[in-house]
């Protein structure tokens, strides 16, 4: 199984944008990062590098960002 990315931090771009970026783990082909607000899944994202810049968020206001390694998506 693949393990989990590491190091795991955000940096704020600007009032709706914000960068995450991890450490790779190995033995993995991708990672999902998905966000949520309010208890509502915002939106889900997959890629293969170890950071993602996410656009269009909401000034003020607070969002779980939560980052899953995978070797393969299920279909």
């Amino acid at each position: 199984p693949s393990g989990p990315p590491n190091n795991v931090r955000g940096f704020v771009l600007n009032a709706t944008s914000i960068k995450v970026n991890w450490t790779n783990s190995s033995e993995t082909n991708g990672y999902v990062i998905e966000y949520t607000t309010g208890g509502v899944t915002r939106n889900v994202l997959s890629t293969s590098e170890g950071e993602i810049v996410l656009t269009d968020l909401s000034p003020m206001s607070t969002y779980t960002i939560s980052v899953y390694s995978y070797i393969d998506l299920p279909s």
